[in-house]
């Protein structure tokens, strides 16, 4: 999906969903497959994704509900970032900020020694942002398996 200046919503995605926008924000419940998401201004709010994640903005705010699997890469100019890790998921967290805020709810029992997901079971988790915040939390809905 495609669009200048208008919001894309829907609630569930059986495959793949690729969605980018120039000022709308992205609003979606669950995608089935991997996900792309590009937006200038837009907020993107997203529920689960069963595989790959790749988020980009330059100054909407992004909100993942869940990860559980899947590469999650996420890059913001000026937007906060709000990722929610789902119970028993274990990830390797790769975050920076130059002039935002850093803060995980997770311990280190919950991180992996190595960003080696595939043969580990690890969600690697990357996000970059300029200005923005970045929070890591346990996610309140279920990820998806």
């Amino acid at each position: 999906m495609k669009t200048a200046s208008g919001d894309v919503s829907f609630d569930t995605a059986e495959a793949d969903a690729t969605v980018a926008t120039m000022s709308g924000d992205v609003e979606f419940g669950h995608v089935g497959g991997s996900s792309t998401t590009r937006t200038v201004s837009g907020d993107a709010r997203l529920g689960t994704v069963a595989g790959a994640l790749s988020v980009s903005t330059t100054s909407g705010d992004v909100e993942v509900a869940a990860v559980g699997s899947g590469d999650v890469r996420v890059q913001s100019v000026s937007g906060d970032v709000r990722i929610g890790v789902g119970r028993g998921t274990r990830v390797w967290i790769d975050a920076t900020s130059v002039s935002g805020t850093l803060d995980s709810e997770l311990g280190l029992e919950d991180g992996a020694q190595d960003a080696e997901s595939a043969e580990s079971g690890v969600v690697p988790i990357q996000v970059k942002t300029v200005s923005g915040d970045v929070s890591i939390v346990r996610a309140t809905t279920a990820a998806p398996v």
